[in-house]
């Protein structure tokens, strides 16, 4: 009888050597240093996380906490090149300015790791007749980027009122925000079983902004720097008072529904000036004939009626005065946008398989081409879209031109309410940028952060970081005038505002480059603690 357990286990054995071997073997390096805030002072109890950098050593990983003075050390180091970051309640994690290349015996006793202060927003929030409002909650919206547009993005940090009405909101990154509230006590009702109370005056409180705005387009926004500590930021709720009217009927159908069609649809009647100038109405339609009764107050409104399984959408207008019959909403289906790269120039051979494509709207969609180039969005959200990133593009291409329907669209918004071609145009005439970033005294100034503003606006503003030798290169660059900025670090919601980069205008490198050309630029960074 055979036996196979003892080579097994033979093999087991080399396996397990082999995986030894290729452990990192301790080794005399060290590197020592210290947390401190951005002023320089030191920072006890700070978490220290050491990683090894790229495919050597790349298991190492270590942790230390800083003593009294801001003080680590981490010791027995084998060679290799190594990250330093940092993490304390009450400020913002941060990673040192730069990778540490040891030998198996050197001795670094010079990190350092600059942690900023986590910022705060605090206020107080009053009521309709300027008392005080507690159990009120507050959100905080930050200004975000989204295929290239900007948008207000909620943010996890909430608040309540206490028994003053105050509120604070901590843990912020610098950038832009609004603050808005949300009540959640209905007014008093002190009728019971009034079968008439929706045809009488109603008051309530809508949710506000700061500092009393019904809307976020009418709010204020917040600028938040570094540590900052922004008080003073208070709310009085806006009290609306609908009075008494009746409700009245709107009847009718919804068309355009297959046949067969088991789904339910959806009515939604939006008061013309927003929630805050009415009251939001709801009807629903059925199989298998589609009719709705719904009730509504006077007013004008925006129809929108939407269902799923497979998705359509209908729109409408209507001004309510009395009953209404007859009304019919016609549903279309979800447009489809049937899409294709295509190239400017004749001759030449270009793969256009494999481009990524992304678009933005009341959802995102993505997409990636095959090798005519063709790709497919489907059932999308009738509305306003926006082309976001365009990945893999061929060598030497950039994106010259895109056209809907056969007609030129911008980026940033282009509607979609039917179903039609989207097309892509490539030049195989792209440039490139390339460079350096270096620190005050001219030493490379490596992990950064490089963003490329096109100064015409016809194609997206880029980024790109710098590796560990301070080294960057842009390619796929249309052909025009550019302005570039080196950050330390900087938040992907701040550097796409122009406002923003205003500041910082004395610190950008202006460069333009031709067709097919190639230019090379040296960059200044911009310390992380100078953001404002």
């Amino acid at each position: 009888m055979k036996v196979v357990r003892p080579r097994l286990l033979i093999v087991a054995a080399a396996l397990a050597t082999s995986l030894l071997s290729q452990q990192p073997k301790p080794g005399a390096g060290s590197i020592e240093g210290r947390v401190l805030t951005m002023t320089g002072m030191p920072i006890k109890k700070a978490s220290v996380t050491l990683n090894a950098q790229g495919t050597q050593n790349y298991q190492i990983r270590l942790t230390a906490d800083t003593d009294a003075e801001g003080k680590f050390e981490f010791s027995g180091l084998p060679a290799g090149t190594y990250r330093l970051s940092a993490s304390r309640p009450g400020f913002q994690d941060h990673a040192a300015a730069r990778n540490f290349p040891i030998s198996a015996s050197d001795r670094i006793a010079d990190a350092e790791i600059r942690l900023p202060q986590q910022s705060v927003i605090s206020g107080r929030v009053f009521d309709g007749d300027g008392d005080s409002s507690p159990n009120v909650t507050v959100l905080i919206f930050k200004q975000s980027y989204r295929g290239g547009l900007k948008h207000w993005e909620v943010n996890n940090t909430v608040a309540t009122t206490n028994e003053n009405g105050e509120y604070r909101l901590p843990y912020l990154a610098p950038g832009r925000y609004i603050v808005r509230t949300q009540k959640g006590r209905s007014m008093p009702e002190n009728r019971y079983d009034d079968s008439d109370s929706r045809s009488r005056s109603s008051v309530f409180y809508v949710p506000t902004y700061y500092p009393s705005s019904p809307d976020e387009q009418t709010a204020q926004p917040i600028d938040v720097g570094i540590g900052a500590d922004v008080r003073g930021i208070d709310i009085h709720l806006l009290k609306v008072v609908l009075p008494a009217s009746p409700l009245y009927h709107v009847r009718g159908k919804v068309t355009g529904m297959p046949p067969d069609s088991e789904s339910f649809v959806q009515i939604v009647f939006v008061p013309a000036g927003g929630p805050s100038a009415g009251v939001i109405s709801y009807a629903g339609a059925r199989p298998p004939n589609y009719a709705f009764d719904a009730a509504v107050r006077p007013g004008q409104y925006t129809i929108q009626a939407s269902t799923s399984g497979p998705p359509a959408y209908g729109r409408g207008t209507i001004s309510v005065a009395g009953d209404i019959d007859g009304v019919e909403i016609p549903m279309t289906p979800a447009p489809d946008v049937a899409g294709r790269f295509t190239v400017a120039e004749s001759g030449g051979q270009v793969s256009l398989k494999g481009i990524g494509v992304g678009i933005q709207g009341a959802a995102s969609a993505g997409a990636v081409s095959d090798s005519a180039g063709k790709f497919t969005f489907s059932r999308l959200y009738p509305g306003s879209w926006s082309v976001g990133a365009i990945n893999s593009l061929p060598d030497g291409c950039y994106v010259r031109e895109i056209k809907f329907r056969d007609q030129e669209i911008s980026w940033d918004r282009f509607d979609i309410s039917a179903s039609g071609p989207l097309e892509i145009v490539l030049s195989t005439t792209a440039a490139q940028i390339a460079g350096t970033v270096s620190d005050n005294d001219g030493k490379p100034f490596p992990i950064s952060t490089v963003v490329l503003i096109p100064a015409d606006g016809k194609s997206r503003p880029a980024k790109e970081t710098v590796d560990d030798n301070g080294n960057f290169r842009f390619t796929h660059v249309r052909p025009g005038a550019y302005k570039l900025f080196a950050w330390q670090e900087v938040d992907d919601d701040l550097w796409p505002d122009a406002e923003f980069r205003k500041k910082y205008e004395d610190r950008a490198v202006d460069v333009t480059v031709a067709g097919r050309e190639s230019k090379t630029v040296q960059l200044r960074v911009i310390p992380f603690e100078a953001i404002q």
